[in-house]
């Protein structure tokens, strides 16, 4: 039943039961089309936002956000970091080089299923880098994130 809902039905749902979205709009990176659609729904059901886009890879996510306007940018992007054609550090890095105005703003989290250090440590080279997280994400990483956003 669940498998045929979009975002804008997911969202109708979260107002009629009063969970307003905490996020606006949720950009996920990662060549695994199960995953983004296990964290979309995940992130829906838990009312953490209302609009949720997904890219295959990095350089697909990049032409992505550049077709926005300032204005329409995702407020967060969960980004994996082992993914062909362009991986997670490809990405922040043309990310961070190729786009200025109002990229600031938006906040990454990178997700990986490996705790290896230089994966860890990649989460402190990037400003915009908010969090390193394991997948597959749950509740419990969900309300933490939402706890430490609400903090910065």
């Amino acid at each position: 039943m669940f498998d045929t809902l979009d975002n804008t039905d997911i969202c109708l749902i979260l107002l009629l039961l009063n969970k307003q979205p905490q996020i606006s709009s949720i950009l996920l990176v990662d060549d695994n089309p199960a995953t983004n659609n296990f964290n979309r729904l995940l992130l829906m059901k838990f009312g953490f936002c209302s609009k949720i886009e997904i890219s295959e890879n990095g350089q697909e996510a990049l032409k992505y956000l550049q077709s926005l306007s300032e204005d329409e940018y995702p407020n967060l992007i969960f980004l994996d970091l082992n993914m062909p054609i362009m991986n997670g550090r490809e990405f922040l890095e043309s990310f961070e080089k190729e786009m200025s105005s109002g990229f600031d703003k938006i906040k990454v989290v990178l997700l990986s299923t490996s705790t290896d250090v230089d994966d860890v440590n990649l989460a402190q080279q990037f400003s915009n880098v908010v969090s390193f997280m394991l997948k597959p994400l749950n509740k419990a990483s969900i309300d933490s994130l939402w706890t430490q956003l609400k903090a910065s």
